[in-house]
């Protein structure tokens, strides 16, 4: 296969536009409006008008999007999802501030599950190959003009810091690596996930998820 013949193209990077939080439960649709959530969440800051779009994921899920100047909301009856604009503290401090104030509105709402997300991406998959083993490699370099992806999976649980869903995910076609981090809590009330998400939660798994690559890429063997 030879990734390592491949020149190295830079350290991984936040991807912008995820789906950084998301509370799978049973939230009111028609409620949450765009008046409803800047009357009660955003303190009447919203413009005048607010972007507001409809999907269908399939004949029994709709999807409300709501876009706002620093996040977005995507709402359906089974979940809730936050996207900040940016991969960055002032954006995910001010993420937090606002799941806290619609929780705090809505203490009553059934919640299953919290996922915090991460989503980074490279050229350089150089040490990509230390996650193969020899033989896989091997095999690999008989098909060296057919496969089209290679995919590298775990899962990890520590108490009180959840379930750790890692895929690392190699696409030959376009040359890029990405690397899917999903921390699950599962939660049983509002009061569960309010204890979790503590301003700076976000920045502190992000640089959790950044130790996971480092530590995979070898460079506390290095150093």
């Amino acid at each position: 296969m030879n990734l390592s013949q491949k020149e190295a193209a830079g350290s991984m990077k936040l991807k912008n536009g995820v789906r950084n939080i998301i509370i799978t439960g049973d939230w009111n649709l028609p409620l949450l409006s765009p008046k409803w959530l800047n009357d009660n969440i955003f303190d009447g800051t919203l413009p005048e008008k607010v972007k507001m779009s409809f999907n269908v994921e399939n004949i029994l899920i709709s999807v409300k999007r709501i876009e706002t100047p620093k996040i977005d909301i995507e709402i359906s009856p089974q979940r809730i999802c936050f996207i900040p604009k940016k991969q960055d503290t002032e954006h995910f401090d001010f993420l937090i501030d606002k799941i806290i104030a619609l929780l705090s509105k809505l203490p009553h709402t059934p919640v299953h599950v919290l996922g915090i997300n991460f989503i980074f991406t490279s050229k350089d998959y150089i040490w990509f190959e230390n996650l193969i083993n020899v033989k896989a490699t091997e095999v690999l370099d008989n098909y060296e003009n057919t496969y089209t992806q290679i995919v590298y999976q775990l899962s990890l649980e520590k108490p009180k810091e959840g379930i750790l869903n890692l895929k690392i995910d190699y696409n030959k076609k376009t040359e890029l690596l990405t690397a899917n981090f999903n921390y699950s809590f599962n939660t049983k009330e509002i009061s569960d996930i309010k204890e979790i998400l503590q301003t700076g939660i976000l920045d502190e798994m992000k640089d959790r998820s950044n130790k996971v690559i480092e530590l995979l890429q070898g460079k506390d063997k290095d150093e």
